[in-house]
């Protein structure tokens, strides 16, 4: 089979040079490239978790393929070969070589055909779903997706694979048939039995025609699956193939009526016994129409309630009267008297209407009076002028909403653009607290608290000390300084946090400071697999143990008395040897940090359980003192408690 290249944008002479010089091409001239298998089949396996063109992009960026580099075209095109011809073939080196044939697993094909569910392919290659089974998951397909079907029947889908359940997902959507192998040949006994349906033009035996009569009468039940709506009209649905199934579907929801009289059937006793199935079929759709909305009626806004009567007053006569309007009403649950009511009230559902009115009015009111001499004025002053020059009055929260709403700006004492900017970051980008100072109902490695706190030192000299600890053990994860309390400083605790190897999903928590708040932080703590957490606003209790170290340090550590940044530096790193490796801790068993990890990762489960219920007693201690306190000081301050 011939292969078909890769095509790239038309490449210089310096953009080949460097695509030669990555190990993962194999091949490039100006407007072709060639990847190696290897590398071709590691995308692969990463797509097949995640099958999209940004997956594609994203590892190759990471390789140093860029989208500039190689072209959106050929990202594109990797893309389409993957779904087309699923894992690359081994020993070809083109990501477009063309083939049909899956990848097949001897074992796993064997498992597969042992459940009766496949069968062997065309001219015996490969296997493929068997004719029933593809009839069964296409009976509740889309309610069930097929690897639900597949999950029910007992067969796991990675089994199967992505390519063979992409193939008959695309034949059930009407397109392709690739992924089905059906009986396309109607028998002389079912030619002549669908010959007698009235709404069947003609069957050869391969093909099958509807009269127009069939689409117009079935467009109707549309909502319908299409398996449902054969049955009604008397052809057994199991007879026809699923190419064809799925065709009607598209044929039914986009038919359009050519206006013309029908011709009549030659069986009109038949032709009034299918008309009777599909009365009964919308009768029944409706009243499932009606227990849906009578579900969804008690929680619909006033609006919705009174556009709801609106539409059932224009509904019209029933010549059957069983669809009054009283029994409509009884069916979607509105008592008559309420309809009645709302019908009669035009205001009904229009409250926010009126308030928008109001807004909009009482706007006009902030501007005359912030316009009166034509003098700048505040918040305040219109608060205290307005009433003089408008006779109206209301609120200062009031005016400073729709001053907010309307872009109303005064212009006077105007907040700094640096503290709106930053309580836009807080709101967007502030983290809950999850730690919630459980700081040692953990095991070693799941907990990193960090922080920052000033460091002055020598003569007038200043520098921001950043520090990590895992509160679990106690022991200290990195300790630096910088004379810039900047992103690169908090950036170095993290990298530091991430060699150390946290655990996976580990807590990596702190204050709300703007450096933990920025997106391209919080981004780097998601792509080492933490969870970041943050302590409430202005409570240090929430970062305890972080600044319980930052305490001892200050108190024991003789930094002071450093005469540059390089003596600063060595000092910190001294201490911190110190400190994980001989400084002992009290509550800790009288262990240093790093004997009193190792103690705990030598623990079994029980061992670990019973170190977990003490340390759950003295943090439901440590809750009901902080507790009794609270109260005490509400008393103190004279609250109600």
């Amino acid at each position: 089979m011939k292969k078909k290249q890769s095509t790239a944008k038309h490449l210089t002479p310096e953009q080949i040079s460097t695509l030669q010089a990555n190990p993962a091409v194999k091949h490039v001239c100006e407007n072709r490239i060639t990847l190696t298998f290897e590398f071709r089949t590691r995308i692969y396996e990463e797509w097949i978790k995640d099958p999209s063109v940004l997956l594609i992009r994203s590892y190759l960026n990471k390789h140093g393929l860029h989208q500039d580099l190689v072209g959106y075209q050929f990202i594109e095109n990797l893309h389409k070969t993957f779904i087309r011809n699923g894992q690359p073939s081994n020993g070809k080196n083109s990501e477009l070589y063309q083939t049909q044939n899956f990848r097949t697993d001897p074992e796993s094909d064997a498992l597969l055909l042992s459940t009766g569910k496949f069968v062997k392919g065309r001219n015996g290659h490969g296997i493929t779903f068997a004719p029933d089974f593809v009839n069964e998951l296409f009976h509740y397909y889309p309610e069930r997706s097929i690897e639900e079907g597949l999950k029910d029947a007992g067969i796991d889908p990675d089994i199967v694979g992505y390519q063979r359940i992409y193939h008959l997902q695309k034949s059930f959507e009407g397109d392709s048939t690739d992924g089905i192998q059906e009986r396309h040949v109607y028998t002389d006994d079912l030619r002549t039995a669908l010959s007698n349906n009235p709404f069947v033009r003609k069957v050869t035996r391969s093909r099958l025609f509807f009269h127009d009569r069939f689409f117009e009468e079935a467009r109707s039940l549309a909502p319908l699956h299409i398996d449902e709506i054969l049955d009604i009209f008397g052809i057994d649905h199991s007879l026809i193939p699923v190419s064809v199934r799925s065709n009607l579907i598209y044929k039914i929801k986009n038919w359009r009526s050519s206006g013309k009289a029908m011709v009549p059937p030659e069986d009109p006793g038949r032709y009034v016994q299918i008309l009777r199935a599909k009365m009964l079929a919308l009768e029944k759709m409706v009243e499932d129409g009606f227990d849906a909305l009578r579900e969804l009626v008690p929680d619909i806004s006033c609006a919705g309630r009174r556009y709801l009567c609106l539409q059932i007053r224009a509904l019209p006569s029933d010549p059957g009267r069983k669809y009054t309007k009283k029994a409509v009403l009884e069916q979607v649950g509105i008592s008559r008297s309420s309809y009645y009511a709302i019908l009669k009230d035009d205001n009904y559902g229009k409250y926010w209407e009126r308030k928008e009115e109001q807004d909009r009015e009482d706007a006009e009111v902030i501007r005359r009076t912030m316009e009166y001499r034509g003098y700048a004025k505040g918040q305040r002053q219109i608060y205290m002028m307005m009433k003089d020059v408008t006779g109206k009055q209301f609120g200062r929260n009031k005016i400073r909403r729709l001053m907010n709403r309307y872009g109303i700006e005064s212009g006077i004492r105007k907040a700094k653009q640096s503290r709106i900017e930053a309580r836009k970051l807080l709101k967007e980008r502030k983290k809950p607290n999850l730690l919630d100072r459980r700081f040692r109902l953990e095991r070693p490695g799941m907990i990193r608290l960090t922080d920052v706190t000033y460091l002055d030192y020598g003569q007038g000299l200043r520098s921001y000390g950043s520090a990590s600890i895992d509160p679990v053990s106690g022991r200290l994860i990195d300790l630096r300084a910088s004379t810039s309390n900047d992103l690169a400083l908090a950036e170095g605790t993290l990298d530091a946090v991430v060699r150390d190897g946290p655990s996976p999903g580990a807590l990596f928590h702190s204050d709300q400071g703007a450096l933990y708040l920025s997106p391209g932080f919080q981004e780097r703590v998601a792509a080492a697999g933490m969870v970041q957490s943050m302590s409430r606003r202005g409570n240090c209790w929430d970062d305890a143990a972080q600044e319980s170290f930052f305490g001892h340090f200050k108190d024991e550590c003789p930094y002071k008395d450093a005469e540059n940044d390089e003596e600063l530096a060595a000092m910190l790193a001294d201490y911190s040897d110190y400190y994980n490796n001989e400084r002992k801790q009290w509550t800790r068993k009288r262990m240093t940090p790093v004997q009193y990890e190792e103690y705990l990762r030598s623990l079994d489960e029980e061992g670990f359980a019973l170190y977990l219920a003490e340390e759950q007693k003295k943090y439901d201690d440590m809750k009901q003192k902080a507790m009794e306190k609270a109260l005490e000081r509400a008393r103190d301050l004279g609250a109600p408690v």
